[in-house]
């Protein structure tokens, strides 16, 4: 009996060390496995089960999906796996204006930008994101970067005259253990930027 008291005890404690969900993209978790990712995708899923030997910062790339619930904009993210633990680590969303005119890609652009700031708040980043920009005025990009809920939000708004495409990438923010190092370094052993 003492022991089963043990095991209790232990699984109360090691419940509370694991992070809570962090929300981001589509109603999606970070960390969910490509079955829960399917689930709560459905039809939005375009391809499920990547080429694991395109690895990108030990992430594969495990499944794309359509996007087309953002106002003037079709696109696709896709969605990043990490190569050892299989659980959603990283999404890309890319998107490319629907509009025919340079004025309807300025309006889905300043539509873009202002949802983003009225979801996220005050970016802890921004370079070339003005209103002259939008009219067409500076050649420079929109960058943003969020952190908020338990992620970072980057999001990089080309300009070529007009508005051309707009890539936001969702990443889980790393996480502290009790000793201080952050979750990414632990798990992977090492404590420098190169690895």
């Amino acid at each position: 009996m003492v022991r089963i008291g043990h095991v209790l005890i232990l699984s109360a404690f090691c419940g509370v060390t694991f992070s809570e969900a962090i929300h981001t993209w589509g109603g999606l978790n970070f960390g969910m496995t490509e079955a829960q990712v399917r689930s709560v995708l459905g039809s939005k899923m375009i391809k499920a089960g990547g080429d694991q030997s395109e690895v990108v910062d030990r992430l594969f790339i495990g499944a794309t999906a359509r996007e087309s619930g953002v106002e003037g904009f079709d696109g696709h993210a896709s969605l990043f796996f990490g190569k050892a633990d299989k659980r959603l680590a990283r999404i890309n969303l890319m998107l490319d204006p629907n509009s025919s005119t340079d004025s309807e890609k300025i309006s889905a652009y300043r539509g873009l930008r202002d949802n983003l700031l009225k979801k996220y708040r005050t970016p802890v980043s921004t370079s070339g994101c003005a209103d002259d920009a939008l009219n067409g005025f500076a050649a420079d990009d929109c960058n943003m970067i969020f952190r908020t809920g338990g992620q970072t939000v980057t999001v990089w708004i080309t300009y070529r005259g007009v508005p051309g495409f707009a890539v936001i990438v969702y990443e889980p923010l790393p996480r502290q253990n009790p000793m201080g190092f952050s979750v990414m370094h632990e798990k992977y052993g090492k404590n420098d930027q190169n690895n």
